[in-house]
Formats: C-alpha cells, structure tokens, sequence
C-alpha cells in the first residue's frame, strides 16, 4: 500500500517503478544498471564511514556501500515492505523521498516509535534516479 503526500499519480507510478529497479539492481549488483538507476553522487547517513550528508560518487558508493546496505536487516525488510509514503523534498540531495515501513510503532516494545528506510530520489529527465538513503530513527 503506497500513500502519497503531494506527489502526483504519475509521479507514484514512476517511483514505484524506480524503488523496484533499486531493490533489483541491489539483489544481483550490476554496475551498469546501477550507473542507469543512480545519480552521479549519493548520499548515505547509514553508512559508518560516511559523515552526514557527505557526497559519495557513484563507484565509491556501489563498490565501499551496496554490499554492506545490501546485506542489512532494514535492507531486507524495506524490500518486503508494503508501506510507502512519498515526501516531495525540493532539496539538493533528494526531489522526493520514499520512506519505506521496517517495523511498525510499538512492534519492537511497547513505546517503541517504529522505523523507516528513507531512499532519496532525484527527477533527472523526466525519471526519478536513486541518490541516497537514510533511516528514521
């Protein structure tokens, strides 16, 4: 289930297109599919030698990053998550952040606020390319 907030339906359509080619491209890495999906700079605020919001070149990113995020548990879990809400971000690193359920208020523990995977994307001619990610909390 994909709700949206102030991202159009179209716009829906072409992020779900573009989180799907990431999850693929994650599960068998390719580096030519990942230079097709990607922006030329990421950004990772979960990857430890990574500060802040850092810019990492796409080679640095698919060859230092995508196996350990690849291979986390919120990695994994955002891939089989169902709900998604769109943030239009109109900012330098991200046009629309997707973030992605990994666990659910209260499932951990009681007062426990949840998770989520945030995957940034950029609009680069008329499609949203992957260009970073994060997680909340």
């Amino acid at each position: 289930m994909c709700q949206s907030a102030q991202v159009s339906k179209k716009d829906s359509v072409k992020l779900e297109l573009a989180i799907h080619a990431v999850f693929k491209n994650f599960a068998t890495p390719s580096y030519e599919t990942f230079e097709k999906i990607t922006m030329p700079e990421l950004r990772c605020l979960i990857c430890d030698d990574v500060k802040g919001f850092e810019k990492i070149k796409r080679p640095d990113f698919f060859n230092n990053h995508l196996n350990v995020l690849r291979t986390s548990d919120d990695w994994k879990k955002a891939g089989k998550g169902e709900k998604k809400v769109f943030i239009v971000e109109n900012k330098e690193y991200s046009d629309v952040t997707a973030f992605i359920t990994i666990t659910e208020k209260h499932e951990i523990s009681p007062g426990h606020e949840g998770a989520q995977l945030g995957l940034y994307f950029k609009r680069d001619k008329n499609e949203f390319k992957f260009a970073g990610i994060e997680s909340i909390p």
